[in-house]
């Protein structure tokens, strides 16, 4: 900051001084702190001749702290086209994801070793020198697979060369999908790679809790007691959003927003990724789900990826669940298991435990009318032969309330359809519910709103041993007319309150997922989202 002395063609009321030089040139004396605090920045260019137009031999971009302005760097892929500088090795493929947001996605073939990955272009770690920082994103899905098939696979690795196969070494880093990351990467005056030189495998010593956390129950880490088993993070069959930032002082990992390890690192061997910020230009043999960087039997990850991004800056939580919000992603199961209808879903069984299936309702999704339709059967015995069971996301206690809304039709005019509280879909806990539905042959609007009472939640009159209410079960069969019928549900919604002052709004916002209460009502977190108990997306 203060002034400096620079040669450039613009209008003298700009700056504080202007010299006239005497042979055509003027000097203009520039309050560098003054320009930037009014315009955010300023350009200084060194001018070499007697006018604009010719050659700028430096240019330089001042911010408001008086240093030098460093250009942002992002890559990104979404696998919709073609790429410059992508490459598939081995037998995966582009394909076509189930799930409707995510479109075009990396599939990998996993099972060899070395020989599923999809290569990056060889520059994209090559923008952190002067930043001295990095990020590497993209999501990840375990595509059915089971934590025991991909134990020691790599989601990214990262080397000075393709070594076609061999034990890779120095310079090195790779991001483990059981939630590990490791880097090697140091150079000496001659520009050779040191192997083991700048070695980091991030343990206990740097780790903020003092242990790793270790996301496969079958890697060697989870039972040791220097790390700290967590769960096998992607085998609910998800899509989940993976983080990892660099500085020179720490690593964080994030799994859909939620930091899963934080390492705090001092620039001494061992607690270091200073080689990997200064040098990234020479890991340029960069992979996405596989090339493991052992000698050792690791399969190449069998996982779908989408979305990777990459950054010479980092990430803040912020960036995460603006990234994943503009995903819009929810969670899809197929048809065929769970009823779908914009951001709700919710499970219906086939039949009660214990009970033949060709003698009660055959619930399906019906592609045409959009919605469930269900068939009873003639010469039923009981109304409840043919049940339509709707599972709600955790058991109900004494004194909830609840409001059940949804839309029903029937093939047939049927009144007087009752339903029963369970505790599991036929596991019977008492014969009154909600109120019963009048169908008719033309869609029209249910609404039902309870307090779940002692012998709905408990059994037995309310004397039973019954942990909650947790389904909803209406009878379905004509027991005047004895004959089957079809019947139509759109449109399944709830919402409840818990009658006490429990308030657990700080825990929900840590954004961590699962089920809370926030000023009494239930509050669902999903991959950083909130969402009410209908499965609605709360802003």
């Amino acid at each position: 900051q203060g002034t400096v002395n620079v040669e450039v063609p613009r209008d003298a009321a700009t700056y504080e001084t202007v010299v006239d030089n005497g042979d055509g040139s003027k000097t203009y004396t520039v309050d560098i702190a003054k320009i930037v605090a009014e315009y955010g920045f300023a350009h200084l260019h060194a001018i070499k001749g007697a006018n604009w137009n010719n050659t700028t031999v430096t240019s330089m971009k001042l911010g408001k702290a008086g240093t030098p302005e460093i250009a942002k760097f992002e890559w990104f892929y979404d696998f919709e086209a073609d790429k410059e500088g992508v490459a598939i090795v081995g037998g995966g493929a582009i394909v076509d994801d189930e799930v409707s947001t995510f479109g075009k996605v990396f599939e990998n073939v996993g099972g060899a070793i070395r020989t599923n990955y999809l290569t990056l272009p060889e520059d994209v770690l090559a923008h952190s020198a002067e930043s001295k920082e990095l990020s590497i994103a993209f999501w990840v899905n375990a595509n059915g697979k089971a934590f025991g098939d991909y134990t020691y696979a790599p989601f990214f690795t990262a080397y000075g060369t393709n070594t076609n196969g061999a034990a890779n070494g120095a310079p090195m880093l790779a991001l483990q999908s059981r939630g590990n990351v490791q880097t090697n990467v140091q150079f000496d005056e001659d520009g050779n790679a040191v192997d083991n030189g700048n070695w980091c495998d991030f343990n206990g010593d740097t780790h903020v809790d003092g242990k790793p956390n270790i996301y496969n129950k079958n890697a060697w880490e989870a039972g040791d007691a220097a790390f700290n088993f967590v769960e096998n993070w992607l085998d609910d069959g998800e899509w989940h959003f993976y983080t990892v930032t660099f500085t020179e002082t720490g690593v964080k990992q994030y799994l859909d927003g939620d930091i899963t390890n934080e390492w705090t690192l001092d620039g001494t061997a061992g607690k270091s990724v200073n080689g990997l910020l200064q040098n990234g230009d020479k890991l340029k043999y960069i992979c996405l789900g596989g090339n493991q960087a052992w000698d050792w039997w690791d399969g190449d990850a069998p996982f779908r990826f989408d979305d990777v991004f990459i950054t010479n800056y980092v990430l803040t939580e912020d960036d995460i669940d603006a990234i994943m919000l503009a995903k819009a992603y929810t969670p899809e199961v197929p048809k065929d298991d769970w009823f779908t209808d914009s951001d709700i879903s919710f499970k219906v069984n086939d039949y009660p435990n214990g009970v033949d299936k060709d003698a009660v309702a055959d619930p399906r999704w019906d592609a045409e009318e959009g919605c469930i339709i269900v068939t009873s059967n003639d010469n039923p015995s009981n109304d409840y032969d043919a049940q339509l069971f709707i599972v709600l996301p955790e058991k109900l206690q004494e004194g909830t309330e609840i409001t059940l809304t949804m839309r029903v039709k029937a093939d047939r005019a049927q009144s007087g359809c009752g339903a029963q509280a369970h505790n599991t879909p036929g596991d019977y806990n008492h014969w009154a519910c909600v109120d019963g539905i009048n169908f008719t042959t033309e869609w029209a609007d249910y609404s039902s709103t309870i307090t779940v009472s002692a012998a709905m939640a408990k059994g037995n009159d309310g004397n039973g041993n019954k942990d909650g209410m947790g389904t909803i079960a209406f009878n379905l069969a004509d027991m005047t007319n004895k004959t089957s019928n079809n019947f139509y549900f759109d449109d399944i919604a709830f919402e409840y309150t818990i009658p006490t002052a429990i308030a657990d709004i700080e825990k929900a916002a840590t954004k961590a997922n699962g089920k809370y209460f926030e000023n009494g009502k239930v509050v669902i977190i999903k991959n950083g989202v909130k969402y009410n108990a209908a499965g609605v997306m709360v802003k």
